[in-house]
């Protein structure tokens, strides 16, 4: 859907972006076919997509799977998007109540997430356990460079790694303002989320290695002993067994090293 098609359709519905919802509509085709294919698409997918606005990324992906769920916050635009796409599912709700957990087959999650929630929509749809085999968000490009950054990098935080440990994250592409309409004044960053296959990291306690990391870079300047002090660990022997000095602080854990401390931690 090109900028005046937009412009045309918003124009017929009686409506404007709405800033709250963070709504900046793609209008470059060539861009929206390029965000599809790296879905790798599949005739048996189901394709599960989060704020699909009119439809710019679904004119592209829905042709391509054999069952499409299409979820948008706004009515007016879910109305809409049920007349141009009458074989797809299209519920009106907000994507964080949307359980995908409960979905089976091969599932992949398409979506352009507003900054103001995309952390929470990341964890949701990571989640452990998870039936998605592959998701590609459009996001700010500070989430994305978070999401996808290294060990001692400003970037790198709590939910880079608990991303991370189940999750490989892979920054494919910047995005100019100018390929949305309106033009938000930030860049934004595509990201591509693969399953990592088992065994590539030791198991761990899930909800402990959150809770871990969190306590971790609550105050990220300042070193993990004191962060982790109420575990009552044998600091000495935790960073023996991680390979880590003992003045180490979060941030310069590599996610190996927080599985390893999360392992020696409930052992």
């Amino acid at each position: 859907m090109n900028r005046a098609a937009i412009q045309s359709t918003l124009k017929q519905l009686r409506t404007q972006p709405t800033k709250s919802l963070g709504q900046n509509f793609l209008h470059d085709e060539a861009v929206a076919a390029w965000i599809v294919e790296q879905l790798a698409l599949e005739p048996g997918d189901h394709l599960v997509e989060v704020g699909p606005g009119l439809g710019a990324l679904t004119e592209f992906a829905a042709p391509q799977c054999s069952k499409t769920t299409l979820i948008e916050k706004d009515g007016r635009l879910a109305d809409f998007l049920r007349e141009r796409f009458p074989d797809a599912e299209v519920l009106h709700m907000d994507a964080l109540e949307y359980n995908i957990h409960a979905l089976q087959g091969s599932v992949k999650v398409l979506g352009n997430l507003p900054y103001y929630v995309s952390s929470q929509g990341l964890l949701a749809y990571t989640a452990e356990p998870s039936p998605v085999r592959l998701l590609v968000f459009t996001l700010q490009k500070e989430m994305a460079e978070r999401l996808s950054a290294r060990s001692s990098s400003k970037e790198y935080g709590a939910i880079t790694l608990i991303v991370g440990r189940r999750w490989r994250v892979e920054y494919v592409r910047t995005l100019p303002g100018s390929v949305f309409l309106p033009a938000p004044n930030v860049e934004s960053g595509v990201i591509v989320l693969t399953p990592r296959p088992p065994g590539e990291l030791d198991e761990c306690d899930g909800r402990l290695f959150n809770r871990l990391v969190k306590e971790g870079f609550s105050q990220r300047r300042k070193m993990l002993r004191k962060m982790l002090a109420s575990h009552a660990l044998d600091w000495p022997a935790l960073c023996a067994a991680i390979g880590a000095p003992e003045t180490v602080r979060g941030e310069a854990l590599s996610l190996q090293q927080w599985v390893a401390l999360t392992r020696f931690v409930k052992k």
